[in-house]
């Protein structure tokens, strides 16, 4: 048979000689290689696979139709090295130096992942295709290689045989083949593993599937008790066979279905973080806002006090400037009085000793002269201070103490009463109706209180008041820092602070610290505070509005003004015993008195008016 030539256009590396024919029974595996390209077209995702596996002889170009056509039951064909039309990193088939016979080149799966024209994934599948028995449909297990050259694995082409010493038919071209003629195919079983190993690692890198990593199977199954994925080899060993299992993609579609109802609780929360953030912000921005405006206003009222301070001083020193002035002026009149007569005095007095001195003769001359100018000489004492100018200067003494004791009690309390504001909790104070006098009418829930027009009948308990119009707030107070307001209004007297739990409920009790009450009252037309004796509070008229702070630990109470937050009295610390101590109201016909938060304008509470005064509830304790 004369030998085939290369085909056209092929191109020879230098100093190389085409391959000799070899005759091979992978040949027409080769050939059908060929024919499938030719079917896909030389550009088709078959012969992308097919050139990117490695399948095809070095140097060889995807024949033509004509060229296949004309092969057709040839099974030779002629092999050259091409490497300049090989594309770059593709497999080689190399030629064997024992049987001729084309085996996978080293570079096989090395290259691979490498090929151009497709990924790792579809080469993979390509080489999966060659790789796998056509009988089991499973990876090759001992693969042999039969005259007709196709493979299979040993066991496989075992059962097709009619008997043990009899020929076999190929389960493809049903060619007959001698048993003796089965040869094993060891490249193929060494390509196997590396597509076991390669299967292993495109599942891992690519995140598909997944593969088996004892048993090199594809993850088909999940294992609900160990949570796994899990091969069907796995499914039949002692591990997982008496576990439930269910298919992966199942598996996969249930636990998906309970991660998105997660997801949705998740973006949920999200969106609840979300809001509380730009809610946070806003908050935050209002409260630098509002700390600015409260920084400008004490910057404020601190330039006031000292502009004011610096007045009263300039005014102070002033009047003692004047009154230095008038001092001094009747201090030098009389100065220059006294001066005179006692130059006048020492004239006479020289005078008077030098006649004394003469004779007697010239001595009692003008004698009677003599006698009239020394009684004349008697000098008139000078002015002393008017008794008005010494007035002056006592009450100038009488400003300077009541000076000195105001700022006393300023720096005294001015620090108390800042430093009890920020630290006191903010209570719910309700009124006990089994405290009350008789006459004394409590709204419903005890939030108010108010002159009654008859006295109620009541149960006289020893918890009651039966002369004093009093009433106490429920539970009461043995630790901490607490605070409430209460608002006033109408004409008529009251009283408002803390007592002790034992305070005095049946006839006259005493208003003071010693009798267990710390409070500040409304009394005719002063404003003052109940210590043993009262003290007039420096205010023209009473608060309408008046926030107690209580201090349990420090035994101090204090009272501010809650429509300017000035102070306006403190108990100092340790004036209130450590017993527990109860809110404590008293009313006068004509007033009226409301328990209220302490934060009124964000609360929203309503204000009491003079035509609201009539109405039992408004005494609202917060």
């Amino acid at each position: 048979m004369p030998e085939e030539r290369p085909p056209q256009g092929s191109r020879h590396l230098a100093g190389h000689q085409p391959a000799k024919v070899q005759h091979c029974p992978n040949i027409q595996r080769t050939e059908s290689m060929w024919a499938q390209l030719v079917h896909a077209g030389p550009e088709g995702p078959m012969s992308q696979r097919r050139l990117q596996a490695g399948m095809f002889p070095v140097g060889s170009s995807p024949p033509s139709s004509s060229r296949v056509s004309a092969r057709k039951g040839n099974p030779r064909f002629l092999l050259q090295e091409r490497p300049r039309q090989t594309p770059a990193g593709l497999a080689q088939l190399v030629s064997c130096n024992s049987c001729g016979r084309f085996r996978p080149g080293r570079s096989l799966v090395r290259d691979l992942g490498r090929a151009p024209g497709g990924g790792a994934s579809a080469l993979f599948e390509s080489l999966q295709e060659e790789a796998t028995c056509p009988v089991c449909l499973e990876y090759f297990t001992h693969p042999v290689t039969l005259e007709c050259g196709h493979n299979f694995c040993r066991a496989c082409i075992a059962q097709c045989r009619k008997g043990p010493d009899t020929a076999a038919s190929c389960p493809q071209c049903r060619e007959t083949v001698q048993q003796r003629n089965l040869r094993p195919n060891r490249q193929l079983a060494n390509v196997l593993e590396i597509a076991k190993r390669l299967s292993f690692q495109v599942a891992k890198g690519g995140g598909k599937g997944g593969v088996c990593g004892e048993h090199q199977e594809a993850l088909k199954l999940f294992c609900e008790e160990d949570q796994t994925p899990i091969c069907v080899i796995c499914r039949e060993s002692r591990a997982h066979r008496a576990h439930r299992v269910v298919p992966i993609q199942e598996a996969a579609q249930e636990y998906k279905e309970k991660i998105q109802a997660h997801l949705k609780t998740l973006r949920e929360e999200r969106e609840k973080l979300l809001g509380l953030k730009v809610t946070g912000e806003k908050r935050s921005w209002e409260y630098l806002k509002q700390t600015e405006t409260e920084r400008q206003k004490i910057v404020s009222e601190f330039q006031q006090l000292r502009q004011l301070l610096e007045e009263q001083e300039r005014l102070l020193l002033a009047q003692l400037e004047k009154l230095d002035k008038e001092i001094v002026k009747i201090q030098n009149e009389n100065i220059t009085k006294l001066s005179e007569g006692i130059s006048r005095l020492s004239e006479l007095i020289s005078e008077m000793e030098g006649k004394c001195q003469k004779p007697a003769s010239d001595f009692l001359q003008d004698v009677r002269s003599t006698l009239r100018r020394c009684e004349k000489g008697k000098f008139q004492q000078p002015e002393e201070i008017s008794p008005e100018l010494e007035e002056r200067v006592s009450d100038f003494s009488q400003k300077t103490i009541v000076l000195m004791e105001t700022l006393r009690k300023f720096k005294d309390t001015l620090p108390s009463a800042l430093e009890s504001l920020g630290a006191h909790r903010q209570v719910n104070v309700i009124l006990d109706p089994d405290t009350a006098h008789p006459i004394l009418v409590l709204s419903e829930g005890g939030k108010s209180v108010r002159w009654g027009d008859t006295r109620q009948r009541l149960p006289d308990t020893p918890e009651r008041f039966d002369t004093e119009l009093c009433v106490l707030g429920c539970g009461g107070f043995t630790a901490g820092r607490h605070c409430w307001e209460v608002e006033v209004a109408g004409e008529g007297y009251w009283a408002l602070g803390v007592v002790r739990k034992s305070v005095g409920r049946k006839g006259g009790i005493s208003c003071s610290p010693e009798g267990g009450i710390w409070a500040v009252e409304r009394w005719w037309d002063q404003f003052r505070a109940l210590t043993s004796p009262v003290t007039p509070l420096p205010r023209s008229r009473a608060p309408s509005r008046i926030r107690v702070c209580l201090d349990c630990g420090r035994g101090q109470v204090t009272f501010i003004d809650a429509g300017d937050e000035a102070p306006i009295f403190t108990f100092p610390p340790g004036s209130v015993p450590g017993e527990r101590i109860r809110p404590w109201i008293r009313v006068w016909p004509g007033s009226r008195l409301r328990l209220r938060p302490c934060d009124p304008q964000q609360r929203g509470e309503p204000e009491i008016s003079p035509s609201s005064l009539t109405d039992p509830g408004l005494y609202d304790l917060g």
